[in-house]
């Protein structure tokens, strides 16, 4: 199945495709990072269909490519919609449930270990 409806470009990657970062955690919060900080740290924020879906660990690995150190924190910690999932009750939940005071702790963390690494992320 497509990552994606027809009528939307895939963004799924190539079936071949491997990720080239590294799972890892900060406490209790999965990361996936990879990446020198070259020119800076990039925070990649997953959509509401989680961090494992798509192209987010592709796009990770282009911006580390490009001189960045990028981290991607799992904020929903597994939780995620589906494309069924568009549509019913499941989206106006899910969204309820993971608002911004949700995840802010988690970001603290993520902000917390870019400062151990003396890092400051780039806004793109």
């Amino acid at each position: 199945m497509s990552c994606c409806p027809p009528s939307r470009c895939g963004l799924a990657p190539p079936s071949d495709y491997k990720a080239q970062g590294k799972e890892m955690k900060l406490g209790d919060l999965s990361c996936y990072e990879i990446g020198e900080a070259k020119k800076g740290a990039v925070i990649v924020i997953a959509d509401i269909f989680g961090v494992a879906s798509g192209r987010h660990k592709g796009i990770c690995d282009e911006l580390a490519e490009k001189g960045y150190y990028v981290i991607m924190p799992d904020l929903y910690h597994g939780d995620k919609c589906e494309f069924a999932d568009l549509g019913t009750e499941k989206l106006p939940a899910f969204l309820k449930k993971w608002k911004t005071e949700a995840w802010q702790p988690d970001m603290d963390i993520v902000y917390k270990h870019l400062e151990e690494k003396k890092l400051a992320p780039k806004s793109i």
